[in-house]
């Protein structure tokens, strides 16, 4: 090809452990293995890494003709690095070769993971034993290497991808991890970029340096990121920002996240593992997983949240990431705008707005331009949006969000913890107390002073709005019931109940889990609210960014919907001569209950009553 032919690509790509739900190596049909390749492009995804087992024929054809890249690993073995081992593993290698490399798809084969079997266990001079990735070893893995090299001398071969710094020689520079908070993502994305150029010994096994090479995550996510795993969890919100980080280190030439579906016992993937869907509820915010994936990125290196204060001048400085010549050289428009919801008129208010041109450069990571916008006198999220657009046609879409942190002097707000329980089976407090959740049936029961009400003994009309949802209970919220402890390793086979595991909230997917609430007022009913479900995804943005610990999920992401209750008239009247009554909040079924706070959900608001 020639040099004028060669563009970049920004890989975006997936692990892909090929589990199904009938069988966990081995997909049933033809249909099946073009519609897997098709559910990788339909993300925007351009590559897929097969991980550590040989990919079926059928399916690596169906990359073949959709056009995904390939990552193909040759499986590892766990023990250690015998003479016998070596043999077989090297016999197995070539067999894998000569039969897949015709596959225009495979572009890069992985010959070891994380230094799985390259262990050697020794006993060191205080007695202790250990184990040890030996020189001797390190040498038959650059033999791999030259001899992968002689058998296809067409594609990128790396050593191993590798989780302990520990390359040998390699055609690319790869690194793993999994880290749940925003700042340890961005200090371990700083430390790899920063470690990476020709000569570098950073990555590398000593002994051995970094040549003149690609440099790419192939591992990544937060699954394995807090303590004893995330279970099965939101990962909408992680994954956000990640993305964006990625693009922030311009070294960075693609990544590969764990994982496509979910697992026996991984559950962070974009699909379960049935192939059902996850919503990550990024469409609220004006944008799409699609979105993420872009080869034109138009992105912000800032945290996703940020607690500020009304009326705090805000500014923001846009970069842009091209890996396609589409746009190069041509002037696009930057369109943003500054908009809150307010939750009890249920209005969405642009408080300010504007759009400039760029000129959008060649391959590689550019200053976009600057957002100056000034916070609204508000209490509660404002979310800053904005997009990439050619001749009125939107490129790529992004959005960071601010959590304003005002006072709001026309309402009362009950925090859920004001609220006393009964009847439930079980009452959960979560997110520093600030969400408030009953399992089972039961009611949530407030005492209101009438004279906390601004304007209630002028009032037409009086409003309890609130942000509320379902609660099924899960293994981990009866510690008592949880099932005996299993081996949950799945490359043995064994199953798991993501339940058992404290750090699970389930993701929003297909399944839903309603439920019927009552409000009443001095024990009279004033309205009745359906609750579709207990959802979890980065709408619940306040759960993710008042968690408490980053190595461990308190019911992150999840938030509930905005219920809005009118107090009938001849109730209203008996309030205005009371100094107090009760507020009851109570289930009509058995699905449970969860009010959130002003620090949790998604709206921020707590319970509110408001007269009109």
């Amino acid at each position: 090809m020639d040099a004028k032919e060669r563009k970049p690509i920004f890989l975006t790509g997936v692990l892909d452990q090929s589990f199904n739900p009938d069988g966990f190596f081995t997909l049933p049909s033809d249909e099946d293995c073009k519609d897997e390749i098709l559910r990788v492009k339909r993300l925007g995804l351009n590559t897929a890494r097969i991980h550590i087992k040989a990919e079926e024929p059928l399916k690596l054809y169906w990359a073949d003709r959709l056009g995904v890249l390939i990552m193909a690993d040759i499986p590892n073995f766990w023990g250690q690095p015998t003479e016998e081992t070596k043999v077989q593993y090297v016999r197995e290698m070539d067999e894998q070769i000569i039969r897949d490399r015709n596959h225009p798809s495979i572009f890069y084969w992985v010959l070891f993971n994380e230094t799985w079997g390259l262990h050697t266990a020794i006993t060191d001079e205080n007695g202790k034993k250990r184990n040890v990735y030996l020189p001797e070893t390190a040498k038959w893995v650059v033999s791999c290497y030259e001899r992968v090299k002689m058998l296809d001398p067409t594609r990128l071969v790396e050593d191993h991808s590798p989780c302990n710094c520990d390359h040998t020689v390699t055609d690319v520079s790869s690194w793993h991890f999994y880290a749940n908070s925003y700042n340890y993502v961005k200090e371990l994305m700083g430390i790899f970029s920063n470690g990476a150029y020709p000569g570098s010994n950073h990555n590398f096994k000593e002994g051995y340096k970094m040549g003149d090479i690609p440099f790419l995550n192939s591992e990544c996510g937060n699954f394995w990121g807090v303590d004893g795993n995330a279970g099965s969890s939101d990962i909408s919100w992680h994954y956000k920002f990640m993305m964006n980080e990625f693009r922030v280190h311009e070294k960075h030439c693609g990544f590969v996240f764990t994982e496509l579906h979910d697992v026996v016992n991984e559950f962070n993937g974009h699909y379960k593992i049935d192939n059902t869907d996850k919503d990550f509820g990024l469409e609220a915010y004006g944008m799409s997983l699609y979105d993420l994936h872009s080869q034109d990125y138009l992105g912000i290196d800032y945290r996703p949240m940020t607690t500020v204060k009304p009326g705090n001048n805000v500014t923001l400085s846009l970069f842009g990431s091209s890996f396609s010549d589409k746009y190069h050289g041509k002037v696009l428009e930057v369109v943003w705008q500054t908009a809150y919801l307010d939750p009890v008129t249920e209005e969405t208010i642009i408080s300010d707005c504007g759009s400039y041109n760029i000129l959008w450069e060649d391959y590689g990571k550019f200053s976009a331009g600057v957002i100056s916008t000034v916070m609204p006198d508000t209490d509660g999220i404002v979310n800053v949006s904005f997009a990439l657009c050619d001749n009125g046609k939107t490129v790529m879409r992004n959005f960071i969000l601010f959590d304003v942190d005002g006072i709001r002097d026309d309402v009362l707000t009950v925090e859920p913890r004001e609220f006393k329980t009964s009847g439930f089976d079980l009452v959960i407090p979560a997110i520093a107390s600030s969400k408030l959740s009953g399992l089972g049936s039961g009611e949530m029961t407030a005492e209101i002073d009438t004279s906390a009400i601004p304007g209630l003994c002028n009032a037409n009309n009086l409003r309890v709005v609130f942000e509320a949802s379902t609660r099924p209970g899960m293994t981990h919220d009866y510690p008592i019931k949880k099932c005996e402890k299993k081996d949950i390793d799945y490359l043995r086979g064994q199953e798991c109940n993501p339940e058992d595991n404290p750090n699970t909230f389930h993701q929003t997917d297909e399944y839903v889990h309603p439920g019927v609430i009552e409000v009443l007022i001095d024990g009279e009913a004033c309205g009745i609210v359906s609750l579709p479900d207990s959802p979890a995804d980065s709408r619940g943005a306040l759960s993710h960014h008042y968690q408490e610990s980053d190595r461990l999920l308190n019911e992150a992401g999840s938030y509930g919907y905005l219920c809005n209750i009118k107090v009938p008239s001849r109730i209203l009247i008996k309030l205005i001569e009371k100094q107090k009554f009760s507020l009851t909040i109570r289930t009509l079924s058995d699905s449970g209950l969860s009010l959130y706070g002003r620090r949790s959900g998604r709206y921020g608001i707590g319970v509110i009553i408001k007269a009109d």
